[in-house]
């Protein structure tokens, strides 16, 4: 069994979980109200607006937490339905498994991948300056490592394919060799191998930003940072040509 099938199981298993623990607050929560009815009926010293302000405050309490397993369960939707598209465009390929790495998510296309994040405007994505250029483009955030950038900005269109891969968490597993997001420009050296430290600007001239940039047979990585010792750094991978 592959490491996406068994990923599929356990987000199955847990959206299972989720909707049985959501089924049993919810009778919970039944049971505990006509507790409080009987409880606030029998206290004949509780005046009316006390007995509001009460049941207020314990209804609200309990849809913060149903609100929250909610959009959990909708959390782990989401994943799933993600990783069911990206085995979909891993299954379209052949040949080398590393180039599969990111292959997989150049071939997403704005429109597929927008409506699989349940996003429908435009202006409910985020943006992000391409290097050396006043223009930004639009990104879309497929969890908490990484981010898809679209050459676009504006609206959200149906066919196009990204133009680039941002990786802003030092837990990510994606890099260059050993080089990962976070790592500053030394360490990024010594897990990669010594290059240039460049300076370039991303939409505004007047703030620089610090690179050191890699390639490989099929893409570009440049490690960004705004720092001039590249603390904080993130990681943009193009394709190359």
């Amino acid at each position: 069994m592959s490491v996406r099938k068994i990923w599929k199981n356990i987000v199955w298993c847990l959206e299972s979980i989720l909707c049985i623990c959501v089924c049993c607050k919810l009778y919970t929560i039944k049971c505990n109200t006509s507790d409080k009815i009987s409880e606030f009926c029998a206290d004949n010293k509780m005046e009316n607006n006390d007995l509001i302000s009460e049941f207020r405050e314990y209804f609200n309490d309990q849809k913060v937490i149903v609100d929250y397993m909610e959009e959990s369960l909708q959390r782990l939707r989401l994943e799933c339905k993600l990783e069911e598209l990206l085995e979909e465009k891993s299954n379209e390929d052949q040949g080398d498994k590393s180039y599969l790495i990111y292959e997989k998510y150049f071939k997403l296309r704005q429109g597929k991948l927008a409506r699989y994040m349940n996003i429908s405007n435009a202006e409910e994505l985020g943006r992000e300056g391409f290097l050396n250029s006043h223009f930004t483009g639009i990104t879309i955030r497929i969890d908490d490592d990484m981010c898809i950038q679209y050459n676009n900005i504006g609206r959200i269109s149906e066919y196009l394919l990204p133009c680039g891969i941002i990786i802003d968490n030092d837990d990510s597993e994606y890099g260059f060799m050993g080089a990962r997001a976070g790592m500053d420009f030394i360490e990024i050296q010594s897990k990669a191998y010594q290059t240039e430290v460049k300076v370039g600007f991303m939409y505004n001239k007047e703030i620089d930003v610090y690179y050191v940039e890699y390639e490989d047979d099929f893409y570009i990585y440049r490690y960004l940072s705004y720092n001039p010792e590249g603390k904080n750094s993130w990681l943009l991978i193009e394709k190359r040509g």
